[in-house]
């Protein structure tokens, strides 16, 4: 509601307001803080984020679901997909989280071999990149890569790692002399003196390197 007062019979006046009614990618954040309860949680992961008519798009999530007018525009931010990617991990969707890392993967190997180097932005339903080239915010997604794998990268003798693989396909790992290498069984951990431990389970385990 808009009052006026004291207006004289000339003068003109112009009212806009925000259209609420139009959803975007920002209703998906609170996933990443953490704010919605489980059932919730579940409710947005699949029956918006990951509807292939609204937001689960081939290349990345786009900045406006597929059914809504704003769609013609739609770009793929990295940022954003970053934080909902995060929140997916944060409540236990790690299947989902890594096949949005491979579709993101999938838009920006092949903006790198064609443009020679990374975009601002991607599309969602076909490959390349819009805006500059060489954009620091369309860097590959390495940091929800390795969250989505759990590894924490904490020195050359020291990391913390979960065995499951979400991708479902053999990783390998390198990082200062050690490699980690992730098949179905779990993850085996090698490190620069030639020493090995494995890992299995669902849970992030700290692996050390063990002295003598």
């Amino acid at each position: 509601r808009v009052l006026f007062r004291s207006l004289s019979p000339d003068t003109k006046s112009e009212v806009r307001i925000a259209d609420y009614a139009r959803l975007d990618h920002t209703g998906l954040l609170p996933l990443w803080a953490g704010v919605p309860g489980h059932n919730r949680a579940n409710q947005l992961v699949r029956k918006t984020i990951t509807d292939p008519h609204r937001y689960w798009r081939p290349y990345g999530i786009p900045l406006w679901p597929a059914d809504g007018l704003a769609y013609r525009h739609a770009q793929v931010q990295m940022r954003s997909n970053l934080m909902i990617g995060e929140g997916l991990v944060r409540y236990g969707y790690l299947k989902q989280a890594a096949e949005l890392v491979e579709r993101l993967l999938t838009a920006c190997v092949f903006t790198l071999k064609q443009d020679r180097g990374f975009r601002e932005f991607y599309r969602p339903d076909e490959l390349g990149g819009e805006g500059p080239i060489g954009h620091s915010s369309g860097t590959a997604p390495l940091s929800l890569f390795l969250d989505v794998l759990g590894v924490r990268l904490i020195s050359p003798r020291k990391v913390a790692l979960r065995g499951q693989n979400p991708f479902g396909r053999p990783i390998r790992l390198r990082y200062r002399g050690i490699e980690i290498a992730w098949n179905e069984e779990g993850a085996q951990v090698v490190f620069a003196d030639g020493g090995k431990m494995s890992v299995t389970g669902t849970e992030i385990q700290l692996v050390e390197e063990t002295e003598g």
